[in-house]
């Protein structure tokens, strides 16, 4: 076991899931030297919440927000303005305009339904592509097509045009397509090792990637089928067609545009809920937004002790290797998420006896800056994201899965504790 010497940090980020990233990206945009530990378990693919932001029945979010920070108080959202959410996002979307699933960062924040790969809507707030104003543009007349994979077991196709018939007007056809019968013709060995195992999702979306500008094929088996399976039926008369979220994960936005071209019709995908091909798309972006602007990533890298030197904190950290480092830092962000914590974070029991020994509070410790309560002075060690259900004896699994988590809680509040982390070192 080596033990390597100190290294002195602005901000020392504990979790590289999107919450500690969007914390780092914020801060380094800022100047802030800033280190991102990652022990590698993190659950930011699995997205409990999907693509919620904040899950509102109303038409006024102010309103609504407000009700919501009063039924549900210890929520991590009960620290968020509406003005804080609102600059959050269009500063979130600004980031990321090549990310498809996003609307023009100009778009206004509002409600809408997103129509999920499990066959139902959410409501939702945000910008987000996903979000089907289109349907209400449906009459009785109108015709959309969900393509459904052969390959794919328990597929939800047939559930989501269920779920749509019973809110939209027009007809929700399911047609079924086979990728052998595509590989056949474009890639001769993935038809190979279809033969030989189940192909993973993974593998069908870079093909998508690989083939984004020949959308021919598929678009001409497509109409095939459809002529087969539905003869009385127009081709014309169709005003969409859904995709399962599989289509790419590097090249999505030229995938559709070559396939909306080659059909003639619009195309979407539905929203995946966990794990996601979606979620891989925005976690691609993600790493090459934080290798420009070179925040180092120690991966695979767990803290496993937390001491105090006059005003700086000294965090201990293992490798996979099993070697230690000791990272001297002014301020810590905690963003290890709610699930699969290892290290200081594995067994509460212990990260409270830690936290009194330091003078930190714990548990329900967090304040409206979700910064950690310390008995003495502020302590510079925040919270984001999901992990703020780790700090909370009020909050159940059931009201993190509910009331809005994954990217939404990362946004507001990765954006407020940099903003805050910004102004102390600025004052000093």
């Amino acid at each position: 076991m080596n033990d390597t010497s100190n290294q002195d940090v602005d901000v020392a980020i504990i979790g590289g899931g999107f919450a500690g990233m969007n914390t780092a990206r914020l801060l380094a945009k800022k100047g802030i030297n800033c280190k991102i530990i990652d022990a590698g378990n993190g659950a930011s693919n699995f997205w409990l919440g999907t693509v919620d932001v904040l899950n509102y029945p109303g038409d006024n979010l102010i309103l609504e927000l407000a009700k919501f920070q009063v039924s549900l108080p210890a929520h991590p959202y009960s620290h968020i303005s509406m003005e804080i959410l609102q600059k959050s996002l269009q500063e979130f979307y600004e980031s990321f305009p090549t990310f498809s699933s996003f609307q023009d960062s100009n778009a206004e924040v509002c409600n809408g339904h997103v129509l999920t790969s499990l066959g139902n809507t959410k409501l939702t707030t945000g910008k987000w592509n996903t979000i089907f104003s289109n349907f209400g543009k449906l009459t009785e007349e109108s015709v959309c097509l969900l393509i459904n994979f052969q390959e794919f077991t328990n597929s939800p196709m047939a559930l989501i045009a269920k779920g749509l018939e019973e809110k939209f007007q027009g007809q929700f056809l399911v047609l079924t397509v086979s990728l052998r019968q595509l590989f056949q013709q474009m890639n001769a060995d993935l038809m190979d090792n279809m033969k030989k195992q189940v192909i993973s999702v993974k593998t069908i979306a870079k093909f998508f990637d690989e083939k984004a500008i020949h959308m021919s094929p598929l678009a001409t088996l497509i109409k095939s089928n459809f002529a087969t399976k539905f003869p009385e039926i127009d081709w014309k008369k169709i005003s969409l067609v859904l995709f399962p979220p599989i289509m790419g994960i590097e090249n999505c936005p030229t995938i559709f545009t070559h396939l909306s071209s080659h059909l003639g019709i619009e195309c979407f995908e539905t929203v995946a809920l966990t794990p996601s091909i979606m979620a891989e798309r925005f976690l691609r972006q993600f790493q090459r937004k934080i290798q420009v602007l070179a925040i180092p990533f120690a991966k695979k890298t767990k803290m496993v002790d937390l001491t105090k030197n006059d005003s700086e904190w000294i965090v201990h950290l293992v490798d996979s290797h099993g070697n230690t480092q000791k990272l001297k830092t002014k301020y810590i962000v905690i963003a290890v998420g709610s699930l699969f914590t290892q290290g200081l974070f594995s067994e509460s029991y212990e990260l409270g006896n830690k936290f009194h020994q330091l003078e930190l509070d714990f548990p329900d410790s967090i304040d409206s800056n979700y910064e950690i309560i310390s008995t003495t002075q502020k302590s510079n060690i925040f919270v984001v994201g999901a992990s703020n259900y780790l700090f909370s004896t009020d909050l159940s699994e059931e009201d993190e899965v509910r009331d809005g988590t994954g990217l939404g809680v990362a946004i507001a509040t990765s954006f407020k504790v940099a903003e805050v982390i910004q102004a102390r070192i600025k004052e000093n």
